[in-house]
């Protein structure tokens, strides 16, 4: 699978919504190819009180529970123009860790799509 199918795996996943006042998700989407060959996705939940999450996390925990540990391919999805207030730095950290822990991981950070592309 190419980073261009994992890439619209992750955009096809993207779903902002508001859920509070000060709370929203699906703004951040992430999909991960495993060894397996099974692509596994997830969406971030932004709150005040940093009680949410990255969607890579979403993602890997979705694998995780799934069974499998091994990334092959990951790739995050960011649409700019509905994204509110400071993306989580937390999850290059924890990208790192699993990088570090997966040794031979490709990972492509983040794709950012441009006002003039969406359309």
């Amino acid at each position: 699978m190419t980073f261009d199918e994992l890439y619209d795996i992750a955009k096809k996943t993207l779903n902002p919504k508001k859920i509070l006042k000060t709370s929203c998700a699906g703004q951040v989407a992430a999909a991960i190819l495993s060894e397996s060959g099974k692509v596994y996705t997830g969406v971030c939940i932004i709150t005040p009180c940093s009680m949410g999450f990255c969607a890579e996390h979403a993602a890997i925990a979705s694998m995780i529970t799934a069974g499998e540990t091994r990334m092959i391919k990951m790739i995050s999805f960011i649409n700019i123009i509905i994204t509110f207030g400071l993306i989580c730095m937390g999850v290059y950290g924890f990208v790192l860790f699993v990088k570090l822990a997966n040794r031979g991981i490709k990972a492509l950070d983040i794709y950012i799509e441009e006002k003039s592309n969406n359309k």
